[in-house]
């Protein structure tokens, strides 16, 4: 029988070798720059009127616009908390945490389509991505600010109407600009945001064999599947896994955020590593080219398998989009965003290790492409095209501003972009040549 004293002994034993473990791990994530991670545990508040159970997805497959986003669903649903914490002012806990989409699955506080009521309304569209869609959160007020120093706008009632959603890319734009314009929602000015989308998920598209036209692979995917008819049960069933999955990587990011020790940090931060893993070969697999799905998307083409395919739908999709505005006499701007993985931004080392990921897996398009949709953009301008090459803006900005490894800005990133769309804007609207956009530094002359 283990007296007393040997059963002390073993007790204190273990409790040295934990908080040995804790301070050997604790030093690590301190020398690897992620102290703030560490005895620093902050309580993550769950979503107001959060739903008991979780639907499967939360997206909706459109007949116009590939997929949609539910109605009323909170912004901490969409954009996990530490990504949010990242895009948001150090130590702030903005107004827009409380946003949710509206009635038509978008990210905003009006319904669509959106009446004019006053006279002095001035309804701008916003239309993208995942980046414009953040845009329309943090960069609302900076570019009207900035807006509003235009005398013509001083004393309009601004409005902004988000049309924007992740995952987003073009011919989706082209298609929701149609489907608004048919349901009556007119505008005053259309801002277009995008880039990125165009190649990094078009080269996803055509890794799975869907054509680069088809709207993002990564989220039809599973809808496509849940919407099989079959009596063999094992497609949904890995459908839903494959949700469920993505679902617990998001939920394993909270709880790592929570985390007041560094083992606990450490266990989830491994944890996560292997659920995402498990995800990204999961999709891999489920991919939908059974017959008897009501949901089919068109395969890809290897004729078609590459950089300028890619780019010819963006700039077809973005000319029709100003056609059909000319057409009505609504002024329009095309922008082309910036990323860190085309830029000559200064990076902070802090900075460096949240923006710069050498194993993404958009990287290679973005690097390989964005030269030559820098390229159609001068092209387009010289014939006269309302675009501005946005993508330079952060070359010679010290501050930080970009919040992940994928293509999203903080609120500073945010607040820069807003103001030189609004110098581009007014130019536009005032049916000046708007400015070709390398740096706020390098290029301060306005073409006319």
């Amino acid at each position: 029988m283990v007296s007393r004293r040997r059963l002390a002994a073993i007790v204190i034993s273990l409790a040295l070798g934990l908080v040995g473990l804790e301070l050997v791990t604790a030093a690590y994530f301190s020398l690897s720059g992620n102290r703030g991670f560490i005895y620093k545990a902050k309580v993550i508040s769950a979503p107001h009127n959060q739903e008991q159970s979780t639907p499967v997805t939360r997206f909706y497959v459109s007949p116009y616009l590939g997929f949609v986003r539910a109605p009323h669903t909170p912004l901490r649903e969409i954009i996990d908390y530490s990504r949010l914490e990242a895009m948001a002012k150090p130590d702030t806990t903005p107004a827009w945490f409380d946003s949710r989409t509206n009635n038509h699955g978008f990210l905003s506080r009006r319904d669509y389509p959106v009446q004019k009521v006053d006279p002095k309304d001035f309804v701008i569209g916003l239309f993208g991505g995942s980046v414009a869609q953040n845009f329309a959160l943090q960069g609302e007020a900076a570019l009207f600010d900035a807006l509003r120093q235009e005398p013509g706008l001083r004393t309009r009632n601004l409005i902004l109407v988000n049309l924007s959603s992740g995952g987003y890319k073009q011919p989706q734009q082209l298609l929701a600009l149609c489907y608004y314009l048919s349901l009556g929602q007119s505008f005053d000015f259309v801002i277009n945001i995008d880039g990125f989308n165009e190649l990094a998920l078009a080269a996803l598209n055509q890794a799975s064999n869907i054509a680069p036209s088809m709207p993002d692979s990564q989220q039809m995917v599973p809808l496509a599947n849940l919407a099989t008819i079959s009596s063999d049960v094992s497609s949904f069933v890995n459908t839903a896994r494959l949700l469920e999955l993505r679902e617990a990587v998001a939920d394993n990011v909270r709880r790592q955020k929570n985390c007041f020790s560094a083992l606990c940090h450490a266990w989830h931060a491994l944890d996560g590593i292997a659920r995402t893993r498990r995800y990204q070969s999961m999709l891999q697999m489920v991919v939908p080219q059974s017959p008897q799905s009501l949901v089919q998307l068109q395969p890809a083409q290897e004729e078609h398998a590459d950089i300028t395919s890619y780019i010819a739908i963006w700039r077809r999709s973005t000319q029709a989009m100003h056609a059909l505005l000319a057409s009505q006499r609504t002024p329009y701007l095309h922008v082309l965003q910036p990323n860190q993985y085309v830029s000559k931004h200064r990076f902070s080392s802090e900075e460096r290790k949240v923006a710069l990921n050498p194993k993404s897996g958009y990287r290679a398009a973005i690097e390989q492409g964005y030269p030559k949709l820098r390229d159609d953009v001068m092209n387009l301008r010289t014939n006269g095209f309302p675009i501005v090459d946005a993508s330079k803006i952060f070359d010679d900005e010290d501050t930080w501003v970009f919040s992940d490894d994928c293509c999203h800005y903080n609120q500073t990133g945010n607040e820069l972009l807003a103001r030189v769309i609004a110098t581009a804007a007014t130019d536009v609207i005032q049916q000046r040549e708007p400015l070709r956009v390398a740096s706020p530094a390098a290029d301060n002359s306005r073409a006319r």
